[in-house]
């Protein structure tokens, strides 16, 4: 644990439990909305297109993080 190995457990009152659920259930609907479009989207691309992007994704990630660690190992 970064901030220490205190455990401490709040109790919510009735208005904070009903504002977190709120939250939480907006949060999700979103999130299963997108995944549904995206699987609809992903479903009828060709697999060569899907390897093409998985591909383009994975260089463009790799290459962020061997800068970022290029940077601050050699220029801090």
């Amino acid at each position: 644990m970064i901030a220490g190995n205190k455990k401490t457990s709040k109790t919510l009152t009735a208005r904070q439990e009903r504002l977190a659920v709120g939250i939480s259930s907006v949060l999700v609907f979103w999130q299963r909305r997108i995944a549904m479009k995206l699987n609809r989207t992903l479903n009828v691309m060709p697999i060569a297109r899907l390897k093409a992007g998985l591909l383009l994704f994975c260089l463009l990630v790799g290459a962020t993080f061997l800068y970022l660690i290029l940077t601050s190992l050699f220029f801090t």
